[in-house]
């Protein structure tokens, strides 16, 4: 059965790997979407990720973590708090349940430690953005009781509102 029994930072040397690579993987997702070419996506998604993890570090209201089992690595996920409409939220910037555990639960347990880490914190939402074309992390989200709050040029943003599920 699976389980998160634990997680670990990323080092320095798989930030580093992560920020060379996550450009391009970002673009592709947004040139996915066909409102943009290929030279627009990565132009935004290189900005973003400078903008969000400035001279390759970790600000520190982010977390970057590995998701374990027993001694397995089964998934990343970056999350941090931050003020959207007056509201303190944890936001999701990326997770990833790594291909060989895919279909095993793990996104429904990486889930379901990121709204454990939000109560804990008092902290009544959780918001991320999803590429619609990507049907395995809308059906996830759907799963877990987000709803879409604006949708616009194939992406969604969602929220869960954990007061309304306490």
């Amino acid at each position: 059965m699976s389980e998160i029994t634990g997680t670990r930072a990323i080092t320095s040397e798989e930030l580093k790997k992560y920020k060379k690579a996550i450009p391009e993987q970002y673009a592709e997702e947004m040139f996915a979407t066909g409102c943009m070419t290929k030279e627009e996506a990565y132009t935004i998604a290189k900005d973003n990720i400078d903008h969000l993890l400035p001279e390759g570090r970790i600000r520190e209201d982010y977390h970057m973590e590995v998701m374990i089992d027993q001694s397995m690595e089964v998934g990343f996920v970056w999350y941090g708090q931050r003020e959207i409409s007056g509201y303190q939220v944890v936001y999701i910037y990326d997770l990833e349940v790594y291909n060989k555990y895919r279909r095993k639960g793990y996104g429904d347990k990486i889930m379901n430690f990121l709204e454990d880490y939000a109560k804990n914190k008092g902290i009544e939402k959780i918001v991320l953005n999803v590429f619609l074309h990507n049907k395995g992390a809308v059906a996830l989200y759907d799963k877990h009781g987000y709803s879409s709050l604006a949708s616009d040029s194939g992406q969604s943003i969602m929220v869960k509102d954990l007061i309304a599920t306490a």
